[in-house]
């Protein structure tokens, strides 16, 4: 599974009610059922609700509008159900998967605490109404911009998940950071990256307020964000 971005409420809103263009009946049988492919259906609709469990066998789809046939598991009456409203479920990743590691907007924050290891560093946004004025500065010299932090944070934000992951794989990983983003005094957004795998072959995950569950991030970016720590912390 997978932690749902914005699209999928939008997607909640219009599928329901879960509704059919028209029904072929309950007779449709020999030729004509193969025609529907529900005489085997491949895949299944599985709706959980409160009551329990809808299931519905997914047949073909129809010429021209690709439209779907459908049937209630168990049952015998056929229905065609509008593509719009299977289609994004045939590859939902693409379309529904939360992959940005950070929802908050730039101009809520006040700050940001970056943690590793036994070492950490607060640098804070100024003037951070301001698009145009807007900077960012280590705590202990709020008046000087750091731009060095300005890159940095502009990697870590660019992290994108991959693809999401067991629990177990960040089990025997080591922590590489924590990252965590502040409205005033408290912490709005928390990022934690992991390293795991092999010398050599090393995979970084990363756990989210935002995606709440592990990910897989980038080899390439995220590693260079790991590079980049040492001489963010020492600034």
């Amino acid at each position: 599974g997978f932690k749902g971005n914005k699209s999928t409420t939008g997607m909640i809103e219009t599928f329901a009610p879960f509704s059919a263009l028209r029904t072929l009946g309950a007779d449709v049988v020999g030729d004509q059922l193969a025609e529907t492919k529900l005489d085997r259906p491949e895949s299944k609709l599985i709706l959980r609700v409160g009551n329990g469990d809808k299931v519905f066998e997914i047949g073909g789809r129809t010429f021209g509008t690709r439209d779907y046939y459908l049937r209630a598991a168990g049952g015998k009456e056929i229905y065609l159900v509008a593509s719009k409203n299977l289609a994004d479920f045939e590859f939902p990743e693409s379309r529904f998967m939360q992959r940005q590691v950070k929802e908050i907007e730039t101009k809520d924050v006040t700050s940001v605490l970056l943690k590793a290891g036994n070492k950490e560093k607060r640098f804070l946004q100024q003037n951070r109404l301001s698009t145009k004025d807007a900077f960012w500065a280590a705590q202990e010299t709020p008046e000087a911009k750091s731009e060095t932090f300005e890159n940095y944070l502009h990697k870590v934000e660019s992290l994108s998940a991959s693809g999401y992951v067991e629990e177990s794989a960040i089990a025997g990983a080591t922590k590489v950071l924590e990252i965590s983003w502040h409205e005033d005094e408290k912490a709005k957004e928390i990022l934690t990256i992991y390293r795991g795998g092999e010398p050599g072959k090393e995979k970084y995950y990363g756990v989210s307020t935002t995606t709440v569950m592990p990910v897989e991030l980038p080899k390439t970016s995220t590693e260079q964000v790991e590079q980049d720590l040492a001489s963010v912390l020492a600034e």
